[in-house]
């Protein structure tokens, strides 16, 4: 068994929560142990989080970081800025969920749906990582935005 610590400032970084996500997500958690602390005018949330290592079968790709990519440079003007709409709405359906943002749609998908010009539930569902269930709960809503934004 090995250990890693992972800590969150608050207000959170989602690099951060992504990042622990991404840990948890690939290996045999034991156990988590979590506490809030502050610091004068900051405050954390600190991780210490147990896992289980099989030596035949580390997973290492949990830790690394893809690079940070910025749609604005990536994205035409027009499709950057349908792009940020759905962000919005994404981070509203989100908040009626309780959830975070990214459990919805990843921004990869988000700017996957602007560029490929998603228009039906069909070519949604062929999109890296958006499944039957995200197409069933999500895609009436998001299609419908998107054919309001093209008018």
């Amino acid at each position: 068994m090995k250990y890693i610590t992972f800590t969150i400032p608050i207000p959170d970084s989602q690099n951060s929560i992504e990042d622990l996500n991404r840990f948890l997500g690939s290996h045999k958690i034991i156990s988590v142990k979590k506490e809030l602390l502050q610091k004068e005018t900051s405050a954390y949330w600190a991780f210490l989080i147990e896992y289980y290592v099989d030596d035949k079968k580390m997973i290492e790709t949990s830790l690394s970081k893809k690079p940070k990519v910025d749609y604005k440079d990536i994205l035409s003007a027009e499709n950057f800025a349908v792009f940020s709409q759905l962000r919005d709405l994404r981070k509203e359906m989100a908040a009626e969920e309780g959830k975070p943002v990214y459990a919805l749609f990843t921004n990869e998908q988000l700017a996957k749906i602007v560029t490929q010009k998603v228009n039906s539930k069909n070519t949604l569902s062929k999109i890296e990582g958006i499944g039957k269930e995200r197409v069933d709960k999500y895609g009436d809503k998001l299609l419908q935005y998107m054919k309001n934004l093209n008018g």
